[in-house]
């Protein structure tokens, strides 16, 4: 089990530390904060032979995430975090790709619209949005694995 004091979360917090700005500077932007966010996960790995690609999933911009060892059919909805404000599929891309590896899965990871530019529900719609294409395109529930999501094209 990971703790505050394991190395790779210390060299996280170091990272963070080393990118905090001096208390007299400028408050970045929403933008600015949404770039450095990608930035942050770009700096990640995947795991050896993962693909990704964008998708449109009922029409919300996607990104399909498949490691080598994808069982066609199991799939993951992966919503990412950031308040609403903040993150996109690029931000959490090596989260994504670890957790689909881990559970032999290819991942939908939604580009949700953010705010504040879109209100509220528009996060919520376009992560329905996806859910209902992801159930039209075959995936169950009920199912560990369902017939219809593919991996990325590789």
């Amino acid at each position: 089990m990971s703790s505050w004091k394991d190395p790779e979360i210390a060299g996280v917090r170091a990272l963070l530390a080393s990118r905090r700005p001096t208390a007299d500077a400028p408050q970045p932007t929403i933008a600015e904060r949404r770039a450095a966010m990608d930035a942050f996960g770009e700096m990640g790995s995947l795991p050896p032979g993962c693909q990704h690609e964008p998708v449109t999933a009922g029409g919300v911009k996607c990104e399909r995430v498949a490691p080598v060892a994808a069982a066609d059919g199991r799939a993951i909805l992966y919503l990412h975090g950031g308040g609403y404000v903040g993150g996109s599929p690029r931000s959490h891309r090596p989260l994504v790709a670890r957790l689909a590896d881990a559970a032999h899965a290819t991942a939908i990871a939604a580009d949700y619209r953010l705010g504040p530019e879109h209100k509220f529900p528009a996060a919520v719609e376009d992560a329905v949005a996806v859910w209902r294409w992801m159930l039209d395109d075959g995936a169950s529930p009920r199912r560990p694995s369902s017939p219809g999501i593919r991996p990325a094209a590789g």
